[in-house]
């Protein structure tokens, strides 16, 4: 019904966006891809799906085909729905993912939430045979493109405003605020292990390429 919406963004969040078009707002569901895709722009335009239910209209928006493609060859798998597709497109690229089922990674698909071993091994099954074997090789590194240096702020005042918005892009996404609390919080620890650097003079360390895209993604895939 809707192929996609062009227009002005007014709201925007890891896992929600709203556009403005003819005067009509327009409130999208997206992953943490189009998210990252479309965060500095301001006039934007995001391929749609839209979920008919009997008691629901909701709309999706993706900054790329092959992702609404995919979301689409996800949801057409028995037992998964949309917030789960939104939750492997924030967890896995495209091309990342299918290399992910091609390879028959159960135990990367499983983290996700809402995935358990039934489920993972459904989608192997299901989507195996529909991706071309192009798309094998080495996964993509966690944090390719997530890349954002925080010049100037120390790390603990960095990473309380991440955690914050980190937490909340994961209530959205259906996480209890236990288990979201628990995720970001280990996500934070290890990404700052794993990419804090050490100021001269004995400050505190500062986040080298902290980011709440890749707070989130680490949230996601922890399995905490």
């Amino acid at each position: 019904m809707y192929h996609h919406v062009t227009g002005e963004l007014v709201e925007l969040t890891p896992t929600r966006a709203v556009i403005e078009a003819a005067g009509v707002g327009y409130e999208l569901s997206i992953s943490l891809a189009t998210y990252q895709a479309i965060k500095n722009q301001r006039q934007i335009r995001l391929l749609t799906h839209l979920l008919v239910r009997e008691d629901l209209l909701r709309l999706f928006g993706f900054a790329t085909a092959a992702e609404r493609e995919l979301f689409r060859t996800i949801i057409s798998v028995a037992g998964i729905g949309p917030a789960t597709a939104l939750a492997i497109l924030s967890s896995f690229g495209v091309e990342e993912f299918k290399a992910a089922v091609l390879a028959g990674d159960a135990a990367a698909i499983r983290k996700i939430k809402g995935i358990g071993p039934k489920i993972a091994d459904r989608l192997l099954v299901e989507l195996k045979d529909r991706f071309p074997p192009s798309f094998t090789g080495a996964r993509a590194g966690l944090l390719a493109g997530a890349s954002q240096k925080l010049a100037g702020r120390e790390f603990g005042q960095a990473a309380e405003a991440l955690a914050g918005e980190a937490l909340r892009a994961l209530l959205e996404l259906g996480f209890s605020r236990k288990d979201g609390e628990k995720r970001v919080r280990a996500a934070v620890t290890a990404l700052s292990e794993n990419l804090s650097e050490k100021v001269s003079g004995g400050s505190p360390a500062q986040a080298a390429g902290l980011t709440v895209e890749a707070v989130i993604a680490e949230a996601l895939r922890s399995g905490a």
